[in-house]
């Protein structure tokens, strides 16, 4: 009986976690193909203030299978504590692409940066992202689920097929391009699961109650 519970409860955590991606490899290539795309403006106006009114530009580009560039990146304003997440083809259920303690400052339009993050560095080894796998269109939303900008179709071939593997697409990409500039800021970056609806927050905080019953379960 006590072997059943356990068992049930395992896969209780499992399901919770079941819409988040498979590990990246780092150094895993991209096979000579180019897989990029351009931010696309999508809060004109802010949903909280209408006075602020945003401006966005920018290009997403994959380098492996861990690691992406923002290229010619600027926002103004500041929104609010943005974040970084990808999503495969098909689902609009994203993975956060930075730490829970990194957000994207405002960049100056007049100069803009390049942005490179690893999300091999990640704040929950239960959540992870491949950019070759898991990771078809790229957005940056703020702390209350604004999506601020988008790129779509970065990588056609990312369906989320459960492992770590060469991609071979070609590239994809949509909307206006961003400013050039050449001054670099390099982050090292965190990958963990974006909840993108109270359904999917609950689903997390089941996963964590089931793994702690699990624990104590266990001990006594």
């Amino acid at each position: 009986m006590k072997f059943t519970n356990v068992v049930a409860l395992i896969a209780s955590a499992a399901a919770a976690y079941a819409a988040c991606g498979s590990e990246c490899v780092p150094g895993q290539g991209l096979n000579g193909k180019t897989y990029q795309g351009e931010l696309r403006l999508v809060a004109v106006q802010d949903n909280k203030d209408p006075n602020i009114k945003y401006k966005v530009g920018g290009t997403i580009v994959v380098k492996d299978d861990c690691q992406f560039e923002v290229q010619n990146f600027f926002v103004d304003p500041t929104p609010r504590n943005a974040f970084w997440t990808c999503n495969r083809k098909g689902e609009q259920e994203g993975m956060r692409l930075i730490g829970e303690d990194e957000t994207v400052a405002a960049v100056n339009p007049a100069a803009p940066v390049n942005l490179t993050y690893d999300v091999h560095y990640k704040p929950n080894a239960f959540c992870q992202a491949s950019l070759l796998n898991d990771c078809y269109d790229y957005s940056l939303y703020d702390d209350s689920w604004q999506l601020i900008a988008t790129a779509k179709g970065v990588n056609p071939d990312a369906a989320g097929n459960g492992g770590s593997s060469g991609s071979s697409g070609s590239s994809g990409s949509s909307g206006s391009s961003g400013s050039s500039g050449s001054s670099t800021s390099t982050g090292k970056t965190n990958t963990g699961k974006n909840n993108t609806s109270d359904a999917t927050t609950t689903k997390w905080s089941m996963a964590v109650l089931g793994l702690t019953s699990l624990a104590a379960y266990l001990l006594a």
